[in-house]
Formats: structure tokens, sequence, C-alpha cells
């Protein structure tokens, strides 16, 4: 999986700093995040935003690209005047398809060409990712009392605020809470948010003459506890994603924005016709390559006995048709192995390229895009091997040094009689999508490397640069590595992963707090482990969650529509079968690091490779899985409701 990320592109307006993106605090700007919606690096031209604040307050702005468009993501300051007050909603319109996040917002929007959606902001005087947990006991970070204000959820009366958004009651008086109508929380007693099931509803000065409007239907409380801060109610029906959510009583009222998410009614996920795709299908992966043509998502396969990267091209219907073999090896030479891949623009024409890691060669292959599905012959990237042979097993693509091109990040696997150190190679691209040496050019520690060692890219912290984070799986650790910006990288700390033997890693916000988190795949210990983000470069203790036999490869998006990210994973552990079939296993997410309600999907047989993407465009995310034993391509279409 990759993140792509760029250099913050800030534009200056009534007192924003044009060097640095804002804070989102009221007199200043606020930070609006476009970033690619399908993973690609795609360019956008231009966007207009309409922003609105309590008080009146409303300005427009038009971001227009400098000629060629500018690589997603980039970062828009719009200014906050004063009487921008606590809500800040945001209409975002764009010429490309993007994905909108609001600094410090609980919603992220997907846009598409033509169509306008609103997000919302409530400001806070705290700095942006300062909280080390929510649920830890103690005051800690930027909460302004234990465990509540701040980043984490309000405070009841007499707690300490530093402004009313702290509070459930939105009353901050002399540093305290006033109790007040007021909402927590809201969580569902048992299964999936699909309507009519118990809701806990957490609080202040609940009685039963408060009524509760759930994405604008009523829903009276009931059983009330005597200190008035829970009660039930029994939840209305209502569409997928996320929703506002309001207290009413006389004249008395409390909005929480987005406050709750619906899942669908039920999860269902088809079968299609199963694709051939050569003798050991590994890896697969989902994205756009020919986006000039269409907007549909494609997939691309490697296939490690063969050598050859395959790339199929989706109809829009959930169909897909070859569109051509490409080897990663000349006649005649054996293969490379090729285990993985990474998607990304290497010399900035534009058109998607694919690169390779080349696991039992000293290389990356780079096949670059004809911008039609199809890929030219591949050019040999060569590593410097040194006193001992490396074995690339995991390639991330993303712009490290600011250029506008994609560079590459390369792990590798050591075998064992050769020692245990495993490395990072960094590759930073030219114009005409060839690599330089890596820098450094014998590359970066990952640690004791006995197996294969994958990586994402991600934003670890809190500045605009790309950061690496690679799972070491024979130290059960993953080690962090922070961009400077120009290409080169400094070592972080090392995590506990959660688990044994850590192969699969993403990245993703998966407790809606605006950081980028990690998702890790454990084989060893059969589970999904997730390091949730608490800012400053810091993470929380991992939090496990069961995933079945082998969990491998991972893959992250909402694909039960509450608007929270889960997972895929393939189970390559030989006993997991349904039948004659393999498994794999989707994790849906409570929205608090945990992934507890399990779907599994009969897989092609020793399923290795997973993507997720929405394959017939219906706004629902779909499942593509591979076998290494089956050689097929396995494609799930969701059909939940």
């Amino acid at each position: 999986m990759r993140a792509l990320l760029l250099a913050t592109l800030c534009v200056a307006l009534c007192g924003c700093d044009e060097a640095m993106p804002c804070d989102p605090y009221p007199g200043t700007c606020l930070n609006v995040n476009l970033q690619s919606a399908t993973g690609l690096g795609e360019r956008i031209d231009a966007a207009h935003f309409l922003v609105e604040g309590d008080g009146a307050f409303r300005h427009e702005h038009s971001y227009t690209a400098v000629p060629g468009g500018q690589l997603l993501p980039l970062t828009v300051a719009l200014p906050l005047p004063d009487e921008a007050r606590r809500t800040i909603r945001v209409h975002a319109e764009v010429l490309r398809h993007g994905r909108v996040l609001l600094s410090g917002a609980r919603t992220v929007a997907d846009l598409v060409p033509g169509t306008r959606r609103f997000i919302w902001i409530e400001l806070r005087p705290t700095a942006p990712g300062q909280d080390s947990g929510c649920e830890d006991g103690r005051q800690s970070g930027a909460e302004t009392d234990v465990d509540c204000g701040g980043p984490c959820p309000r405070c009841l009366g007499g707690q300490a605020c530093l402004q009313p958004a702290d509070c459930a009651s939105d009353r901050c008086e002399g540093g305290r809470c006033v109790p007040g109508l007021g909402l927590r929380a809201l969580r569902p007693e048992n299964g999936p948010t699909t309507g009519g099931i118990p809701i806990s509803v957490l609080g202040e000065a609940l009685d039963s003459s408060v009524t509760v409007y759930i994405g604008g239907s009523p829903a009276p409380l009931g059983e009330v506890t005597p200190d008035g801060r829970s009660a039930r109610l029994m939840l209305p029906p209502g569409p997928p994603g996320r929703v506002d959510v309001r207290l009413s009583r006389g004249g008395e009222s409390h909005t929480r924005p987005g406050a709750f998410g619906y899942y669908f009614g039920t999860l269902r996920f088809a079968s299609q016709p199963r694709i051939p795709t050569g003798r050991k299908p590994y890896f697969v992966m989902a994205g756009q390559l020919n986006p000039l043509i269409d907007r549909h998502m494609d997939l691309i396969v490697v296939d490690e006995d063969e050598g050859t990267v395959r790339t199929f091209l989706g109809a829009g219907d959930g169909t897909l048709r070859l569109a051509g073999r490409f080897p990663v090896f000349h006649t005649m030479e054996r293969s490379p192995f090729p285990i993985y891949a990474a998607l990304g623009d290497f010399n900035g024409d534009r058109n998607p390229d694919v690169a390779t890691a080349d696991n039992r060669r000293p290389t990356v292959s780079v096949l670059l895009g004809n911008g039609d599905g199809t890929l030219q012959g591949h050019v040999q990237v060569p590593l410097p091997e040194g006193s001992k042979r490396i074995w690339p097993s995991a390639v991330a693509a993303a712009d490290f040094d600011g250029d506008g091109r994609d560079d590459l990040a390369v792990t590798d696997a050591t075998p064992d009689e050769e020692g245990p150190l495993g490395r990072l190679y960094v590759l930073l691209a030219r114009p005409d999508g060839t690599f330089g040496l890596p820098t450094p050019p014998e590359g970066l520690a990952t640690g004791e490397a006995r197996a294969d060692t994958t990586l994402v890219a991600v934003r670890i912290d809190e500045n605009e640069t790309v950061d690496l984070a690679v799972a070491v799986n024979s130290t059960r650790a993953v080690r962090l590595f922070y961009g400077q910006g120009d290409g080169t990288f400094r070592m972080g700390p090392d995590l506990p992963a959660g688990g044994i033997g850590p192969f699969g890693i993403a990245a993703a916000d998966m407790n809606r707090d605006g950081r980028q988190d990690l998702v890790l795949s454990c084989r060893g210990s059969a589970n999904i482990s997730v390091l949730l983000n608490a800012g400053g470069g810091t993470f929380l203790p991992p939090q496990k969650s069961p995933a079945g036999g082998g969990p491998f490869a991972i893959a992250l998006g909402d694909l039960d529509g509450d608007g929270l990210p889960d997972a895929a994973v393939p189970n390559s552990a030989p006993d997991e079968r349904i039948i004659h079939d393999g498994v794999t296993t989707l994790a849906l997410s409570d929205g608090r690091g945990g992934l507890p309600r399990l779907l599994r999907l009969a897989a092609p047989l020793i399923p290795y490779g997973v993507a997720v993407a929405d394959l017939n465009g219906d706004g629902r995310l779909d499942v593509a899985t591979v076998g290494s034993t089956a050689n097929q391509l396995a494609v799930f279409l969701n059909e939940s409701q």
C-alpha cells in the first residue's frame, strides 16, 4: 500500500502563513487537505471552496494550479476571521476526483468532478496531534481533564475546560464545564447500527423529555439512569454513512455533526467468475491505469513464478479484461521472482507506472505506463549489494524530495546464511523516469530481516513530508523513518507490532482524529494489529483483533458504509479452507482501533494478495484477491444494503 503526500502548498490569504499550514483556531485560518481518492498521484487543475461559519461568516476562494495541474495531495489554507466561531462548514468542488479533509475534522468527503460536498470542523484551542490516549485514565497531551476535552470526548459538568467545545453541554465558565444538556457518545449495544436496535446514549442532563435526532429522525429517550448521564433509545432507520446527532428539550438543544455512523443493514459480497492469472500470482493492487481514458478502477497482478506483471482494465461494471502481460526479465533469464509492486508516476508524464521488488535479484524493475493500461519494457534499477546479497521484498512509491515525481523506497530480506541485517533503500526519480543511486548508497538499517520485510509511505507527524514505516517480520516491530523533504530520512523509534510475524502494513485514519494510523497483519499470531497515532510522531500501544490463520497482505477501506476504514486480509494458512477454497477475512472497524466484526469470503486457494476498490462504480468498495495455488484472481462485488 502506498500513501501519497506532498509538500504543503499554502495559499496565503488574510494573514495565513505562506510557509506553513495554519492551526485551526478562530482568527487564523483553516487547512483544506486534498488527496487522491484513487491512490494514484493524480493532479488537480482547480478547486472552489465556500467557507461558512457561525456568526454569518462566509468566504469563497478559488484555487487554480499551475499549467499541468498540481500533484495531489496539497493543502490550501483558507482564512478564518474572529467572527468565524466554533462550527465551520466547507463546501468543496474539484475538477477531478479527490478526497477532502479539514485540519482537525472528523469527516472526509470524497469528491467527483462537478459535485459539491460539505464537510465540517469544530474548532478547539489545542494544537492537533498532542494527545497520547483518550482512555488511559490520566490527563495527558492536549486533554483538558482526564480523558476528555481537547481532541478527546467532551467533558461533563465540573470537569476542566478551555472553551465551550470542550464540554458536553457547550458551556465553559471559570475553567469548568457547566452541567447542561450534552452528548459524549452513542454506542450500539449489539451488532451493526442498521436501525431498530438499542443504542446507549452517554451525555449529561438526560431525561425522558429529551429527544435525540439522528440524521434528522427523532428517537425519544428511555431508561435514563438517575444521574442523567446515560440512557437508551431504539435507533431509527437511516442510510449508511456518518450523520449529525442533535439533542433537544424545549428550547434547549445540542448538535454534534457527523457524530454517528450507520452500517449497511446486510453485508453481502457476491463472487464473480474467477480469472486465470499465471503460475503463481502473489500480489494484487488497485489503481487507475488509464485515467485520461476513463475513471474506472483497474487491477495489477504480480506473478512470482512467471516473473510478470499483468494489468486488468475495469469496465466500470465489475468486469475486467486483460490489457497485457509484461515480463520483468529478459528471454533465457531466470525469473527474478517479483513479489511486490508500487504504482506511481516516475517520469512526470501523468501516466501511471509500475515498479516491482525482485525478490531473487538485487533490482527493482520499472515498467513505464503508456496511459492505456499497457506497460513499456522493464528497466532494471540495481541496488548495491556490498558484502551481502540483497533480496528486495517490498517497494513503495511517493514523492520524497518534493520535485513532483514519485520516488521509490525498497526493503530487503536477508538469507539466513548471510546475516540478519535488513536495509531500506531510497531511490530518487530523474526527469526521464530513471533512478539514481540509493540515498545513502548503503541504505538505512531496518533491523533483523530473516523474512520478508514490508513498508508503507505515510505522513506520521505534523509536517508535510512523507515518512516511512517498515514492518520487520523477524523482530516483531515497526521501524519508523522520518522524511526530511529532500529525499533523505532520519531513523525513528521501533514500535511493537502487536503480533508475531508482521507482514502486511497499511495506513489510514482508523479513529477519525485526522491522523494516519498503522495497521498490520501478523501471520504468526493470526491477528490484525492497529497502532493509533497519538501525534508528535508517537503511537499508542497496539490493539489486537483476530483475523484467521496466516493473515498475509492487508488492504484498508470502508466496506460496511459507516465511514470508517475496515481491513481485508487473505488467510495463507493451509488449513484455512472453505471446502476447496481458501479464505479472505474482512475485519470491520469500531472506530476506536478495534476490528471486532469478521466476515469470511471463499477466496482462491492459498491467497496472498488482496486489494480494495470500487470496481463497478456503485459507491461501495469491492474486494479482489489472488490465490497462489489456484492461479486465479477473484473479485467480490459489494452488494450490501
